[in-house]
């Protein structure tokens, strides 16, 4: 089974949101300063469903409510086994997603304690991602 962007990223935002227990009224209005609008109840059912679209501001926005990175938002779900779906109908795999989200990016230099706590959120990331594949693969 294969998954769009556009649910993938609805998922998480709805997982990562649930874990923070703030409704979808509470989020929508946490929002507004990142997106200039208060997102509606339904405006955020229809984004978490996969049913709408994410641009970049948005998925900044919402990383910053959250307190999640970019790469948080395009993990999958452990319900989502199976590949990305692109909107030109390629697919991605599991793998190929998380070396391209799992690249380091060039910032300032941080001290050791934000540098290990950085490499161990990334490993437990890989380390769910790679139990994804190991289920897909005994299917």
């Amino acid at each position: 089974m294969s998954f769009s962007i556009e649910q993938v990223i609805g998922a998480r935002v709805a997982q990562l949101r649930r874990e923070r227990g703030m409704t979808q009224v509470e989020f929508g209005q946490a929002l507004e300063p990142y997106t200039g609008t208060v997102w509606s109840r339904q405006n955020l059912g229809s984004a978490e469903s996969g049913r709408r679209g994410w641009t970049a501001n948005d998925m900044i926005a919402v990383a910053m409510v959250l307190d999640a990175t970019i790469a948080d938002l395009l993990t999958p779900t452990p319900e989502m086994s199976g590949d990305l779906r692109t909107t030109g109908g390629a697919t991605v795999t599991a793998p190929e997603l998380a070396m391209r989200t799992a690249r380091p990016l060039a910032l300032p230099a941080a001290d050791a304690a934000d540098v290990t706590r950085d490499a161990e959120n990334l490993y437990i990331k890989v380390k769910a991602i790679m139990n994804v594949i190991q289920n897909n693969s005994r299917e």
